[in-house]
């Protein structure tokens, strides 16, 4: 079993990067990818670390030749993020919609990734989202580096806090790539409102492993 999901893995990213050269040169799809970590869930574990919700959303901006995304990879430096969980801070199930993706952590000697996979294709104009729970160093959410006791430097690679690296592949075997974005004020209020009756709701992501 362990052998077959090394394979899976390594075959996902295969794919993930083999999309990312080809939309170099067609980019069927331009994705914006966003975050929005739950401050009101915010617990600090008395440790260095922090613990919160956070929700991760990507919409398709747009499309060419009718290509929807249909895979994604979201990268958590371990010099950042310590860990994370299935079960948000309420107790309930991480959840992702559309219901039926799926996902799994890959895990290198510098990162977390979790690679997702439809289920439901997303096309122009629509949204993957998703939640989990995440541990982090507490110095990470109000600083973009920082060194340790031991003199190690911490830092978000991508330059801003909460900015995070993704890639999305599409159907005609294009894709796109970034950093997440924190969405202003005004955004989050919109944003919040439509996402509030998902997360509700609970539905839960179906992982391939737990924590």
């Amino acid at each position: 079993m362990k052998k077959r999901l090394s394979v899976l893995v390594v075959g996902i990213v295969i794919i993930l990067f083999a999309s990312f050269s080809v939309s170099e040169a067609y980019p069927f799809i331009e994705v914006e990818g966003y975050v929005l970590p739950d401050y009101s869930t915010l617990f600090d574990n008395g440790d260095g670390t922090s613990s919160l919700d956070v929700m991760y959303l990507f919409d398709v901006a747009y499309s060419a030749g009718g290509a929807e995304m249909n895979s994604l990879s979201v990268e958590f430096e371990k010099d950042i993020f310590v860990g994370y969980s299935f079960t948000l801070s309420d107790g309930s199930s991480a959840w992702v919609d559309p219901s039926d993706w799926t996902a799994i952590i890959d895990e290198t000697p510098d990162s977390y990734y979790v690679l997702a996979s439809g289920g439901t294709t997303i096309g122009e104009g629509e949204s993957i989202r998703g939640m989990l729970n995440l541990t982090l160093y507490t110095e990470a959410l109000t600083n973009v580096s920082w060194y340790d006791s031991s003199d190690i430097l911490h830092d978000w690679g991508e330059g801003q806090i909460w900015s995070q690296s993704w890639m999305a592949g599409d159907t005609l075997g294009g894709g796109d790539g970034g950093s997440t974005a924190v969405p202003e004020p005004g955004s989050i209020l919109l944003l919040g409102s439509a996402l509030v009756g998902i997360g509700l709701m609970g539905r839960k992501i179906r992982m391939a492993g737990r924590r």
